[in-house]
């Protein structure tokens, strides 16, 4: 598709303008004394915290994790779908997979504050406060999920290798072992027949795990960080009512 000349005109104009805007935005800068840096950096933290210990307990509730039934069954096991109803047993073996799932997801949830405090908050570094304080409203779920998503999905892994990951990764297999076994028997039945062939499923769960938590525990900072902006003036610590809009 050709640009008409008049578009290809545009553009140069626009980019000068967006760089006289950046222009303008550099020396309007305003210059922070070392302590008011310090007290900004204070202050981001503070807030993270509180706002990682809200969505802590928006997801520490199996009832959220109801809602987002469809998440945790990997796309490539969907085909458990086509005959759950056909095979005695299934439905079973996946209810007991999704309340092991819904229990483990709830457990982890609860936990997230202390692994913050302990592991993830003596790390942050921030170079630029203000950058957040004055930004969006999710500036500081953004900049959690860009520096610290990382060892929050190692973290979560590390925790579906024990206890209650134990046991939703037992009643996983459990149901794919059931799948199998059946898809197994009714191939041979019809061995003859290529088009009744049934595709046995080899898929671990962890993955899908550890994404859906993630996805959730981001989502869930972001609602909460606009609502504690929203709700900064009405604190009486200094580093909370920073945050409030001018």
């Amino acid at each position: 598709m050709h640009r008409r000349p008049h578009q290809l005109l545009f553009l140069p104009i626009l980019v000068f303008m967006l760089i006289s805007l950046t222009s303008c935005r550099s020396t309007q800068e305003i210059q922070r004394t070392p302590e008011e840096v310090e007290f900004g950096k204070e202050s981001v933290l503070e807030m993270m915290d509180l706002v990682v210990l809200a969505a802590s307990d928006t997801i520490a509730n199996t009832e959220r994790w109801k809602s987002v039934t469809a998440q945790l069954v990997p796309t490539a096991a969907s085909g458990i779908f086509t005959i759950i109803d056909t095979i005695p047993g299934t439905q079973r073996l996946m209810d007991t997979y999704l309340l092991r799932t819904y229990e483990a997801m709830a457990s982890m949830g609860s936990q997230i504050p202390r692994f913050f405090r302990e592991e993830l908050k003596p790390t942050i570094e921030i170079k630029d406060p203000f950058a957040i304080i004055e930004g969006n409203n999710d500036a500081i779920t953004r900049h959690f999920a860009s520096h610290l998503a990382p060892r929050l999905e190692s973290w979560i892994v590390q925790r579906l290798s024990q206890e209650d990951g134990i046991a939703v990764v037992g009643a996983w297999d459990a149901l794919l072992l059931h799948y199998n076994t059946y898809v197994k028997a009714q191939n041979q039945l019809n061995k003859q027949q290529e088009d009744l062939q049934l595709q046995t499923i080899d898929v671990t769960i962890e993955q899908t795990i550890m994404v859906s938590f993630l996805r959730e525990f981001i989502a869930a900072m972001t609602t909460q960080e606009a609502l504690l902006r929203t709700m900064a003036p009405a604190y009486d610590d200094p580093r909370i009512t920073i945050f409030s809009t001018p």
